[in-house]
């Protein structure tokens, strides 16, 4: 059974496609997000997704690992097809690919992640969402599926209430506070 997710704006009401071009080939003056994990095949491709998903063209997005895999895993990109993602702008990068470039927000999504973190500029905002790998779940198909529309939910939340905070406008010394909090 495939689960198809209407997207929040509706396409009559949306200026652009979604996913224009590639996902690091925005203006300069959008609010730009990063998302790391250790291998940069699930949870932070998840994220990804989602925030695009969810703010459209509103932030420039990425992700990254600490130690990439060869590919993203099979059902994290079920899930970005069914959000209305594109999976072949997903695919496993390293942080050194990523870093080179500043970003004003950088979350991690796994422990492992957080603690291989390198040294981020000092303007640079960062966050720890944890959560748990749904790779590592064991089981049928439907088990292991369940557990990666978990980590779609948990972090569909936490996505919604991170653009709630308006993270463009908000002093960045309170987004560093509600991100930690989120």
């Amino acid at each position: 059974m495939r689960h198809r997710i209407e997207h929040p704006v509706p396409i009559s009401d949306r200026s652009q496609p979604r996913y224009m071009g590639s996902p690091l080939s925005s203006p300069p003056d959008r609010f730009r997000v990063l998302f790391l994990c250790t291998h940069n095949a699930a949870r932070s491709q998840i994220a990804e997704a989602l925030l695009r998903w969810r703010a459209g063209d509103r932030f420039e997005v990425a992700s990254a690992g600490s130690h990439p895999g060869g590919s993203v895993h099979p059902l994290a990109l079920r899930i970005i097809e069914e959000i209305g993602g594109d999976q072949k702008l997903h695919r496993p990068k390293g942080f050194e690919e990523i870093l080179e470039r500043e970003w004003d927000l950088v979350v991690t999504v796994c422990d492992q992640a957080q603690e291989a973190c390198p040294t981020l500029p000092s303007g640079t905002i960062s966050g720890h969402w944890g959560v748990a790998d749904p790779s590592k779940v064991q089981g049928g198909e439907e088990q292991r599926m369940a557990a990666f529309r978990a980590t779609q939910e948990l972090l569909t939340k936490r996505i919604d209430l991170f653009l709630s905070l308006d993270p463009e406008r908000i002093e960045r010394s309170v987004l560093k506070d509600r991100v930690g909090q989120i």
